[in-house]
């Protein structure tokens, strides 16, 4: 058998989270249709940021592309230079050194980022240089020298201090070997990256954009913008890991914090193949946001707005409904009073003043039905009593001439019996009445100040020749204080609370009647020994004209 409870509970818990009223209902439709569009544009967002950041690495990646072949070349031009200084000295006709020197200085001359060209003899030492101040070095211990004598036709050497200064500098130094190979010199040009313009590398950056070329062990030789590090800092750069990643021979890109500024940066490494070195180009990441966010401005204003302006027309068309609505409900509420004389005018949808027209209709209806009953219940109270007042009139009569003729108890109690037949009947023609007139709410109370224990006394006292008001016990303090009541409806609740105990309950058990004062009310209960209302009964114990099961077999 299929469990119903799940579903019951699904809609249990959509009840509660969807609003009951007119404009709660239509302020939920807007968010159900503006959460998605606002997801859709979270998600037009981060695909364009995805498209664009893609856009900015695969430009950063070309450009880095473009720094490794222009500083191939370069280092190609410095070679060549360099083997047309090895050629010219290592001639069948030895240059003096005043030619060597110029030769030496021309060369530095045609390139700026080249602080000096020297030559060293095959042992390491510098021989000539267009510095002379370097003239006589021993660099017979410098890893370059070490891996031109080893056989190394040309070499670059990684960022080294400088000899004179110490400012980071690094080698493009080439060998020249007569036929047999012995190395005969070697020429050295000492490259100050700092000086290196557009003719050596023609490739500039502007801004946060930067390129930038790394070492073998990932120092940074060369930045564009420029930035004043020491050869500490430029050594501690080392360990950016998408550095050394491009070391080992691949591109690559992505996003990283840079060290220089703290920027997120996008950017692409590819390597030097020629010297080992990396080449870069670097972008930061909120130059790629920042128009996003401005798109993303723009549009969460208009959605801002869109949805401004479709609340408050929301509000407007709501209110164009629940306004008539309101009218009808006070309308609802006055009939319900009794109130008759008052029509609803009501202005909007065709639907609602439809549904005001039909209200309008239907409370005629009923006032006309109303008037009606009060008009039957008046004529049948006057047509019933008519004869009733008759009847007892004839009993009445009747009575004072058997006690006049002295005739047998039988006969007297038959005319007993018809008086009170007749009071009873009176009686329930008041009900009746009283009935109809409240519900139609037409009710007067005629109040006034009211002793509750002289008052309950005195009915007691009265109700002796009709009740058996010997079970009847009250308790009811003296000096309290009066209460505020209608006296003959009092007096009806009383009697009927009282005839029914009196009635339901064993004829040996008292009926008690008490009286007690709780903060500003006066409490009265009347309480009997009898069977009790079963509790399926309650729910309908005020119901007009209901008896409970037990009453309607003690009547039969």
């Amino acid at each position: 058998m299929a469990d119903r409870s799940f579903p019951e509970t699904v809609r249990s818990r959509l009840r509660g989270i969807v609003p009951r009223t007119v404009q709660g209902t239509l302020t939920f439709l807007l968010l159900i249709v503006f959460i998605p569009l606002l997801a859709v544009l979270a998600g037009t967002f981060f695909n364009s940021f995805q498209t664009r950041q893609a856009a900015a690495i695969r430009a950063n990646l070309e450009l880095a592309r473009a720094v490794d072949a222009a500083f191939n070349a370069y280092v190609r031009d410095v070679f060549n230079q360099e083997l047309v200084i090895g050629q010219v000295l290592t001639g069948p006709q030895p240059l003096p050194p005043a030619q060597i020197q110029r030769l030496l200085s021309t060369s530095a001359e045609a390139f700026p980022s080249i602080s000096e060209f020297s030559v060293l003899n095959s042992q390491g030492r510098v021989v000539a240089s267009s510095d002379p101040q370097v003239v006589g070095i021993d660099l017979s211990g410098s890893a370059f020298v070490q891996q031109i004598v080893a056989g190394q036709q040309q070499v670059v050497s990684d960022l080294l201090p400088g000899l004179v200064g110490g400012e980071p500098v690094f080698v493009i130094a080439r060998g020249t070997r007569d036929e047999v190979g012995n190395l005969q010199t070697i020429v050295v040009a000492i490259v100050d990256p700092t000086r290196f313009d557009e003719l050596a590398l023609p490739i500039r950056r502007g801004g946060q954009r930067a390129i930038g070329i790394f070492d073998r062990k990932g120092r940074l030789v060369f930045r564009s913008p420029e930035v004043d590090l020491s050869f500490e800092e430029r050594e501690q750069l080392a360990e950016r890991p998408l550095v050394t990643q491009a070391l080992e021979g691949q591109e690559v890109t992505g996003t990283f914090v840079s060290p220089i500024d703290g920027q997120e940066k996008v950017g692409g490494f590819v390597p030097i193949l020629l010297i080992g070195w990396v080449a870069q180009a670097t972008q930061p990441l909120v130059e790629i946001v920042e128009p996003l966010i401005g798109d993303a401005i723009i549009a969460s204003l208009v959605a801002l707005f869109v949805a401004a302006g479709s609340l408050v027309l929301a509000l407007a068309v709501s209110r164009g409904l629940t306004v008539p609505i309101s009218r009808l409900e006070e309308h609802a509420r006055a009939v319900g009073r009794g109130d008759f004389t008052r029509r609803t005018e009501v202005t909007g949808p065709v639907e609602i003043a439809a549904l005001a027209s039909a209200f309008n209709r239907m409370a005629e209806e009923i006032h006309r039905r109303e008037q009606q009953r009060e008009q039957y219940v008046h004529i049948v109270s006057h047509d019933l009593r008519q004869p009733l007042t008759i009847i007892q009139a004839q009993a009445q009569l009747l009575l004072r001439s058997l006690d006049q003729a002295g005739r047998a108890d039988g006969e007297r109690g038959s005319a007993e019996a018809i008086l009170t037949s007749v009071r009873r009947m009176d009686t329930m023609i008041r009900d009746l009445v009283e009935s109809a007139r409240l519900e139609a709410g037409r009710v007067q109370l005629n109040r006034r100040p009211i002793d509750m224990r002289s008052f309950i006394l005195d009915l007691k006292e009265r109700l002796a020749g009709t009740l058996d008001t010997g079970r009847i016990r009250v308790q009811a303090p003296e000096g309290l204080p009066p209460v505020w009541a209608d006296p003959d409806r009092l007096e009806r609740i009383l009697l009927n609370l009282l005839s029914n105990a009196l009635k339901y309950s064993p004829p040996d058990t008292e009926v008690t009647v008490s009286v007690a004062q709780s903060d500003s009310e006066i409490i009265t209960s009347v309480v009997d020994r009898g069977r009790g209302i079963p509790a399926e009964e309650l729910p309908r114990l005020f119901e007009p004209y209901y008896r409970v099961e037990a009453a309607r077999e003690r009547r039969e």
